[in-house]
């Protein structure tokens, strides 16, 4: 009978970043605490972003910005402001500001939203008809529909089939639905919202809408297929709901809200409500949005820093950027390629456009014989090693006396000892030193917990 080691890698990473001291207008590589619950075993990859958040230069809007929206194509990116225009466009490729429409919207802009096809754009505002919408192609204004909504609109949203547009808005029945293909407005819901409705959003496969608005539950969820109210979520938003957002799969849906934790977050399959991030936004929630991969969630809220942004992978919190929104955060937005986001706040400049980039690091365990390593005389092979060429990036290894590095690959190099019982945790250490970062050499630790367990073969 011959003993031989099975080595199986349950892994939890743990990141930590050593940054330098810059000057607030340096690029910030933003990097959070990233644990992976999941085991990883060979041939398998795990990885590690580092983010950036670039403020960007714009021609600001007159006053204080409500609402932001990225065109489909991410081409355009419209704010809803207080003061004439009440929204202002602009072209991302430049960030030129286009022409006022010839019709502007008849009063402050709350929100804003484009059709799935971009070829319309309509803005949420406080004076009748409460919602303007207009032809993207020639920013001409569609006639009104003929039924307006019955107070301020604070918010608009499109079905992603384009077929239905809601403005939520501050009289009963609180949210008003129309049929695009007509601007009829359809029946109203049997359950209305309970409040003045701040926010409407449409699940991305079109079957549900969702309401935040004042008064509990503070959130109204609908089946679009025939309007009936779906039960509220056993734990509810603890304050009044301002803005809805969700996961770009259905997956979730994240609520923003006053009164702490600030937003809320529920798994779609059950409504049960997932645990508050460990870092919560710093005051009362207005807006939250979701990038289109998925990775981040934005809330933009009161008190600084005006904008918190999360990891979705496991809810830590990215730095703050480097130059914060100037106010309160109204909204937030991501634009539909996760390069851009865009904070809509008060106090000038009222909108803060940042240029989201990142850097990714990932590690693969992989099989490679090994020749060295030996227990009795069976022999384990496995290293552990970049998953592809990774220019700039350097490893160590410690905790194990057995791994060394050999060509930037973490390989067995000697004889394992001899556990003592049926398994052995090794705390290894692996350290990736990065270098070419604008701030300089940073590391991160990855520790691995390497089970070592024996079977016994004839």
């Amino acid at each position: 009978m011959k003993n031989s080691i099975k080595i199986t890698m349950s892994l939890a990473l743990v990141a930590l970043f050593i940054v330098g001291l810059f000057g607030a207008i340096a690029p910030v590589h933003q990097s959070a605490d990233v644990e992976f619950d999941t085991a990883i075993g060979a041939n398998e990859t795990s990885s590690i972003r580092e983010y950036e958040f670039d403020s960007i230069l714009i021609s600001p809007p007159s006053n204080t910005g409500y609402g932001v929206s990225f065109s489909p194509d991410g081409s355009l990116m419209a704010v809803a402001h207080a003061s004439p225009p009440f929204v202002t466009i602009h072209n991302t490729s430049d960030w030129s500001k286009l022409l006022n429409p010839a019709v502007l919207p008849a009063g402050t802009g709350n929100g804003v939203s484009f059709s799935p096809d971009g070829s319309l754009m309509a803005v949420a505002h406080n004076t009748s008809p409460f919602v303007t919408i207009y032809n993207t192609s020639d920013w001409s204004k569609l006639p009104n529909p003929a039924v307006l909504p019955t107070g301020t609109g604070n918010g608009v949203s499109f079905s992603s089939d384009g077929s239905l547009m809601a403005v939520a808005h501050s009289t009963s029945p609180f949210v008003t639905i129309y049929n695009t293909s007509d601007w009829s407005k359809l029946l109203n819901p049997a359950v209305l919202p309970a409040g003045t409705g701040n926010g409407v959003s449409f699940s991305p496969d079109g079957s549900l809408m969702v309401v935040a608005h004042t008064t509990s539950p503070f959130v109204t969820i609908y089946n679009t297929s025939d309007w009936s109210k779906l039960p509220n979520p056993a734990v509810l938003p603890t304050g009044i709901g301002y803005g809805v957002s969700f996961f770009p799969d259905g997956s979730l849906m994240a609520v923003a809200h006053n009164l702490s934790p600030f937003v809320t977050i529920y798994n779609t399959s059950d409504w049960s409500k997932l645990p508050n991030p460990a870092v919560l936004p710093a005051g009362n929630g207005y807006g939250v949005s979701f990038s289109l991969d998925g990775s981040l969630m934005a809330v933009a809220h009161n008190l600084s820093p005006f904008v918190t942004i999360y990891n979705t992978s496991d809810w830590s919190k990215l730095p703050d950027p480097a130059v914060l929104p100037a106010g309160s955060g109204r909204d937030v937005s991501f634009s539909p390629d996760g390069s851009l986001m865009a904070v809509a706040h008060a106090t000038s400049p009222y909108m803060t456009v940042y240029a989201v980039t990142f850097e990714e690091l990932e590690l693969e365990i992989i099989s490679i014989p090994s020749s060295t390593a030996t227990f009795v005389s069976e022999s384990p092979s496995w290293s552990y090693a970049p998953a592809a060429d990774q220019p700039g990036v350097s490893w160590s290894v410690s905790g194990a006396s057995f791994l060394s590095v050999s060509s930037n690959v973490i390989v067995v190099s000697s004889a394992i000892p001899s556990p003592s019982g049926q398994y052995q945790d090794y705390a290894i250490t692996v350290t990736a030193t990065l270098s070419g970062f604008d701030n300089g050499v940073q590391t991160f630790t990855l520790r691995v917990w390497a089970d070592l367990t024996f079977t016994s073969i004839p």
